[in-house]
């Protein structure tokens, strides 16, 4: 237990130093300040149905994204696929692949790529031109169990964005880590520190800075995983707290198959609250696995009429060994 203490103490002593290196960017940093905010959006429908409350949960594919310390507590390979249909004809695809080792060694790979139909370019109303952008990182991790109650991960992403207008284009490289500590039987500790990086080139005239987030959060499950509750909170660089609740049901159904409800809540923590209403920090979804380790999940979120609403798909596999 003392060594699980000290492994511990190093841990969170590393991410104290990770923070406080960071602490003149976030404190000066102000909303809409920086780039490639694709990777700010929620990847995966369970975790964000979860109201994205998960970097103390973290225990399927999804991890790799969100925090890649709970790779090491995947005992068998997964694959993930997610399409997200976002407002403004905006689509995202998420594709992730992980491979236990053995010996509580877990790698994965994924990709996260944001794409959106033709946009008419408004900036001159006597030129009639119309443009794509489309966001792309190939994200590679690595997460291991240190001891039986504490895992550690980290990630690396080479990320590219691009607008076709001009083929402008630009790249940065940025990397994600993260651990999760079993403080009981069913009570888990998170913290993740994602997107540290620097951008290599310039879409146009600056290089952007990355959407660097510190997120931390605790989970809580019933015996047998048949309930799970989670909060998290958020600071991104740029923009004031963010707290999520989620919670998630599951049974046992027809043919051994298990059907999870899900039910979260995202609040800022500013002046303004939910910019788009209290409405829009609603997350709510629903999943079912067969004996065989077919998932399918669906997540939904509202924003206002006006915008509209998102909807997630994703179809996963696990192959049992």
């Amino acid at each position: 237990m003392k060594s699980i203490l000290r492994r511990f103490l190093y841990i969170l002593v590393i991410f104290a130093l990770y923070t406080l290196s960071f602490l003149p960017d976030i404190s000066l940093a102000k909303a809409g300040t920086v780039g490639y905010t694709f990777l700010t959006l929620g990847v995966g429908s369970r975790p964000v149905s979860m109201g994205e409350a998960f970097v103390a949960v973290s225990d399927d594919a999804n991890a790799l994204f969100w925090n890649p310390a709970g790779l090491g507590q995947i005992e068998n390979p997964e694959l993930n696929m997610t399409h997200l249909e976002w407002i403004e004809e905006i689509k995202q695809e998420n594709f992730i692949w992980i491979m236990p080792l053995g010996n509580s060694n877990t790698l994965g790979c994924g990709i996260n790529y944001l794409h959106t139909q033709m946009i008419c370019n408004r900036d001159n109303p006597d030129v009639e031109e119309s443009f794509t952008f489309s966001d792309l990182a190939v994200t590679f991790a690595y997460g291991k169990k240190v001891e039986e109650r504490l895992l550690t991960g980290m990630s690396i992403k080479f990320i590219r964005e691009a607008i076709s207008v001009d083929s402008l284009s630009s790249l940065a490289i940025a990397a994600d880590a993260g651990m999760i500590a079993k403080l009981g039987e069913n009570l888990s500790f998170g913290m993740a520190v994602q997107n540290l990086g620097v951008s290599l080139s310039a879409l146009k005239d600056e290089k952007d800075r990355l959407p660097i987030t510190l997120r931390t959060g605790i989970g809580y499950s019933t015996s047998v995983k048949s309930i799970i509750f989670a909060l998290d909170i958020e600071k991104p660089i740029d923009d004031d707290f963010y707290f999520h609740t989620g919670v998630e049901f599951s049974q046992q159904v027809f043919f051994n198959g298990i059907l999870s409800e899900r039910i979260g809540y995202t609040q800022g923590i500013n002046s303004e609250g939910n910019p788009f209403g209290m409405l829009s920090g609603l997350r709510a979804g629903i999943g079912f696995m067969t004996n065989k380790g077919l998932q399918i999940d669906y997540a939904f979120q509202p924003f206002t009429r006006d915008i509209g609403y998102t909807h997630r798909i994703s179809l996963g596999i696990q192959f049992f060994r």
